[in-house]
């Protein structure tokens, strides 16, 4: 910063005189600045409304997208009850086979488990256990306590790898020994023995997991049975065809397969099975709500008026006003910069031709289905809200329980021509070539902010030719105003000399009289 003296004399306002000189240079520069800062703000409505596009598209447009309505799991969700949802329960996968079932219980896997009695540990001197072929240490329990021996009991199958634990248990009154695993593979033997290594009778356990016995049956007669000969599993989760059973207990069938080899006997448990449309529903309403907000925005960026009288703030301008004045005054400055934007124009028209133009030579779905068929219709004001939907939620469900299959066809068909497939290709064929794929229209236009275009789009290139253009002028400024002080510096110096010479001479006359 140059700190200049000026007006020493009193014979010139120097500071006045160059700043009245440089007033018309300063106000092209502070014009230029305020059209940069234009551009920039400019930039950044697009890249907003670029990065809410960006978002619907991959949210529900592409194949992988969270709330996808291109892949086909999103319309084969399905739901299942029970008549004894505390017996066995049931889920379905996307995709399962949704079918009608009868579920009978024989047994449920178990682990291999037994319990030392508190007496028989107390009369013992050493414990012995073998798992499986595998032989722990023999533990001294003589004069132990139950804590004493079944830590020691936990470290002697943890050093042997056995995957069992052992704990104290108050309600079996006693230490309880238990495997990791189900099923009849699993077995072990507990041996306590006196300190004449005497095994107490009563005391030697010997414990074998079970495998699940069940039969299930679909509508049509199928049957599908576990057992120790058949599917045998030492789970009590079972998956067949995209559908899970859990069995949490037993239906009082009997454990003696009938002839056809079948558990039978006791309650069966009925599972029904049905199309679940609470999920795609839930993701047709979110994208209708995104899609309206994303519509929403673009139609406020062309229709909000632009007031000239709000120009960007210079600095000396800031300083006289609060951050909330200048936020106020920013937000009016920003206001109407894309009122009818020729480029937002264009998409919201090709968002609203993708998702209205359904109907007629362009009908996706085979049955005849449109948005306003499942209760997806436009706004009734629409001079305000122009191309937004509103859902009759009652009539959305009704189409996807009685025509999911058509809605899904509405949405996904592909047929590899972008006109004749379903709106979510259409309006994804949009805002890919509109909006998300490098040098896209707004790629292009606007870039992103770590794109592959962010210094290379149009505005960007604007925008640091307007600044190397601004910094040119910044420096014929510093020029231009050296250049005057320089000049009234001078002339202040002329003046000052003569105003001296002339008071010489009047004195020199003063004495002479």
């Amino acid at each position: 910063m140059t700190v200049r003296m000026t007006g020493i004399t009193g014979l010139l306002d120097t500071d006045a005189l160059v700043s009245a000189s440089m007033q018309p240079y300063k106000t092209k520069y502070t014009t230029q600045q305020q059209k940069e800062q234009l551009l920039e703000w400019k930039q950044e409505a697009y890249r907003d409304i670029m990065k809410d596009a960006n978002a619907l598209y991959t949210k529900y447009l592409t194949s992988d997208g969270s709330s996808s309505l291109l892949m086909s799991s999103t319309y084969n969700a399905s739901k299942f009850t029970s008549t004894q949802d505390g017996t066995v329960s049931v889920t379905g996968a996307a995709g399962a086979a949704i079918e009608n079932y009868s579920v009978d219980v024989a047994q449920l896997a178990a682990k291999a488990s037994t319990t030392l009695k508190a007496t028989d540990i107390s009369s013992s001197a050493t414990l012995d256990l073998v798992f499986g072929g595998k032989s722990i240490d023999t533990i001294n329990t003589s004069g132990k306590s139950q804590s004493q021996i079944t830590s020691e009991l936990n470290a002697a199958l943890k050093a042997k790898g056995i995957s069992a634990t052992a704990k104290t248990s108050d309600f079996s009154g006693g230490i309880v020994i238990e495997s990791s695993d189900m099923g009849s593979d699993i077995s072990f033997t507990a041996t306590l023995k006196d300190s004449g290594g005497t095994e107490l009778n009563t005391a030697t356990k010997t414990a074998t997991g079970k495998n699940l016995y069940a039969t299930i049956k679909k509508a049509d007669g199928t049957t599908y049975t576990i057992s120790d000969s058949q599917h045998k599993s030492n789970s009590n989760n079972v998956t067949l065809d995209g559908v899970t059973f859990n069995f949490k207990d037993t239906t009082g069938a009997s454990t003696t397969p009938d002839a056809s080899g079948n558990f039978t006997g006791g309650t069966s448990v009925k599972i029904t099975g049905s199309k679940d449309v609470s999920g795609v529903k839930d993701k047709i309403k979110s994208f209708i709500t995104d899609y309206n907000a994303l519509l929403g925005k673009i139609n406020t960026k062309l229709y909000e008026k632009y007031d000239k009288a709000y120009q960007p703030l210079t600095d000396d301008q800031k300083k006289d006003m609060s951050e909330t004045q200048i936020t106020k005054w920013e937000t009016k400055a920003k206001t109407g910069l894309l009122h009818n934007d020729s480029y937002l124009d264009e998409l919201a028209q090709s968002m609203k031709d993708a998702m209205s133009g359904i109907t007629g030579d362009k009908m996706v779905s085979s049955s005849g289905l449109t948005l306003e068929k499942i209760g997806i219709k436009p706004v009734e004001d629409y001079s305000s809200q122009n191309g937004l939907y509103e859902i009759d939620d009652a009539a959305l469900t009704t189409a996807l329980e009685n025509n999911m299959d058509a809605v899904q066809e509405l949405f996904s068909k592909n047929t590899g021509t972008v006109s004749s497939s379903g709106l979510g290709k259409q309006l994804g064929d949009v805002m890919w070539n509109q909006v998300k794929k490098t040098d896209s229209t707004f790629d292009s236009l606007a870039g992103t902010e770590n794109g592959k275009n962010a210094l290379t789009n149009d505005l960007s290139k604007q925008i640091t030719d307007m600044k190397k253009k601004i910094a040119e002028m910044k420096t014929d400024l510093d020029d231009r105003e050296n250049t005057l002080y320089t000049k009234y510096a001078k002339m202040e110096s002329a003046l000052s000399k003569l105003q001296s010479q002339q008071s010489s001479l009047s004195s020199y006359f003063s004495s002479g009289s």
